[in-house]
């Protein structure tokens, strides 16, 4: 399935190696106008090919499927140097997976049984440059009781408008890492974006404004 698509619409590529799943899936994103279907395929291989191919702002990725693994293919997409952010989305609840994941660089983090409306939200998210852990995975993720030191670093750092980018390169760590810390961040917090967790950390000063 493939699309051609209108500038102000974000263009989406997809592999799940359930075909049906994959159909069903593709026709109601593409029924959505803020979204464009490019490409659809059953393995991480093919995924990186459509990638090259169509220059997608979102690949949404199921991680249980042939080829390289999903921190595997977040690599990849990242060496192509096109700025696609990637969505999990996945059948696992398990805390280590979503951990494993998140620590790799990926963007947002959707169980199936979500809501479609929740997926939409998910994209429209990460493709805004935020990042996005599901409703479900807050639930099931168990949260320690207080921030790091490097978590509200990180915070702090968004909190004055900074991207990961910068904050990795102000506090000399890696990109991926102050992914992580946000992530961990958000769970700690019980929120989804990272703009929720700056909004709650100022809220209760666990931060400085």
């Amino acid at each position: 399935m493939s699309g051609e698509m209108r500038e102000s619409e974000i263009g989406v590529v997809m592999a799940d190696d359930h075909q049906i799943f994959l159909e069903g899936l593709s026709r109601l994103l593409a029924a959505d106008e803020r979204l464009c279907v490019l490409g659809t395929c059953n393995s991480g291989d093919d995924l990186i090919e459509l990638a090259k191919a169509h220059e997608p702002d979102v690949a949404i990725i199921d991680i249980s499927m042939p080829g390289p693994g999903p921190a595997g293919i977040v690599q990849q997409l990242d060496a192509l140097d096109m700025g696609i952010k990637t969505l999990a989305l996945t059948m696992h609840l398990e805390p280590s997976f979503a951990r494993d994941l998140l620590s790799h660089g990926m963007d947002g983090y959707v169980v199936k049984e979500a809501a479609f409306d929740e997926l939409v939200e998910a994209i429209l998210t990460i493709q805004g440059g935020d990042q996005y852990l599901c409703r479900t995975l807050i639930d099931v993720l168990p949260s320690e009781s207080a921030l790091t030191d490097r978590e509200r670093e990180c915070l702090s750092g968004a909190a004055r408008g900074l991207t990961a980018k910068m904050i990795a390169r102000e506090l000399d760590i890696t990109e991926r890492t102050v992914r992580f810390h946000f992530a961990n961040a958000c769970r700690k917090l019980g929120v989804q974006r990272v703009t929720e967790a700056v909004a709650a950390a100022l809220k209760q000063r666990l931060i400085a404004a």
